[in-house]
């Protein structure tokens, strides 16, 4: 496969140099033919629940994506039984890492508005060609040293279509309730509009509820249901989350059209990210490895292996949320761990975030299948999570 920038990137493993982890199968890597740092996602085909082929395929078709704010492979190839992408490395990851790591509570309005109006010029385009997203948050958008923000793909975009895509709370009322016509561009507006909260508060609403409890939730109520009181919050920001959130998607402003809202009229330029929340922050491999360590606290095995966690012990995590004391001696290795959390996910009310996380230790690359289900509490299809142009 070609570079999609239009240098020839080299497709085999031993011509990068992978530097240190900044990601759940992610690199921070050098092109040694070209001198150049990239991001590298490596699949294990072994490990891997999806083929490999078909990925390839599907990094491939995005590589007909082309803008300054979306973030487009390199190139791809399959080495030693790894699917190798190669991506443009941004070097101070996503809002979600770095809210994580330094700014839990969220970030000021300034910096809202930037990553807002950067992400809108990339809707505006997937839009333009009839494709939807399907899953803006905090976590696939992406920044550099020098403040370039792009919106990652996590899998090709789709046309209209009645096909599932999206985080449970992040989609919008029409992917719930699952309309005759299907749904359009409107419900990338919706999430953008939950991203918008998500990067003030520093999570996203109804986070603190499970799973199956979110969606309803997103019909019944507003995402942020105290939010227009909140003196946190401008009238402009509230103004634009407020026409995001419009449950009619008819009334759900373009991405265009958002685009001329007071909020974002007077935005900054991504200099002022550089020089304020960026400059600081700690390199993004020390905020990976941190924020692992701290994940790993809560999933210690017996033998602090992770590959030897106790069944019982990964049952009390899941429904508690809490460490639990090990009281079966009998180990599971992760492949019988893995399709046991896939089914509690499905069977149980279980927050979602502690759930992928778990997963992920497990199987980064595993497909995580999330039900999603209407209001009377039927399920009527599943969001998978399954990151492609990411650096989850």
């Amino acid at each position: 496969m070609t570079s999609s920038s239009g240098t020839k990137f080299p497709l085999a493993a031993k011509d990068y140099e992978l530097l240190e982890k900044i990601g759940d199968g992610v690199y921070r890597a050098r092109c040694i033919l070209l001198d150049e740092i990239v991001a590298i996602k490596i699949w294990n085909r072994e490990k891997c629940t999806n083929d490999l082929e078909n990925i390839k395929k599907e990094v491939h078709r995005l590589s007909s994506i082309d803008h300054p704010n979306l973030l487009r492979p390199h190139c791809s190839f399959i080495d030693g039984g790894n699917l190798w992408i190669v991506m443009p490395y941004m070097s101070c990851g996503s809002c979600l890492n770095i809210m994580k790591s330094v700014y839990p509570n969220g970030l000021e309005e300034p910096v809202i508005a930037i990553f807002l109006r950067e992400i809108l010029k990339a809707l505006v385009y997937l839009h333009g060609l009839g494709y939807i997203h399907g899953n803006v948050k905090a976590g696939n958008i992406l920044v550099d040293s020098e403040g370039t923000v792009k919106l990652g793909v996590e899998r090709m975009p789709t046309s209209s279509g009645n096909t599932f895509v999206g985080t449970p709370c992040w989609i919008a009322p029409e992917e719930d309730t699952q309309q005759v016509d299907g749904y359009d561009f409107k419900l990338d507006i919706w999430s953008f509009g939950v991203t918008a909260l998500e990067l003030a508060h520093g999570h996203s609403p109804f986070s603190k509820y499970p799973h199956t409890v979110a969606p309803p939730l997103t019909l019944q109520n507003s995402p942020c249901p105290d939010y227009e009181e909140d003196n946190k919050f401008s009238k402009s920001f509230r103004e634009l989350v407020a026409a995001c959130l419009i449950k009619d998607l008819e009334k759900r402003p373009t991405a265009s059209k958002l685009l001329e809202y007071p909020f974002l009229q007077h935005t900054l330029s991504t200099e002022y990210l550089a020089s304020t929340i960026l400059d600081s922050l700690y390199p993004l491999g020390e905020r990976f490895r941190k924020l692992k360590e701290e994940e790993a606290k809560l999933v210690k095995g017996i033998d602090g292996n992770k590959e030897k966690l106790p069944q019982v012990t990964i049952e009390a995590l899941l429904t508690s949320g809490k460490p639990a004391s090990p009281v079966n001696p009998v180990s599971c290795n992760a492949a019988q761990i893995l399709p046991m959390l896939q089914n509690l996910v499905i069977q149980n009310d279980i927050q979602r975030e502690r759930l992928i996380s778990l997963m992920q230790l497990y199987d980064p690359t595993a497909e995580i299948r999330i039900p999603v289900v209407n209001t009377k509490g039927g399920q009527v299809g599943f969001a998978s999570h399954n990151l492609l142009m990411t650096y989850a």
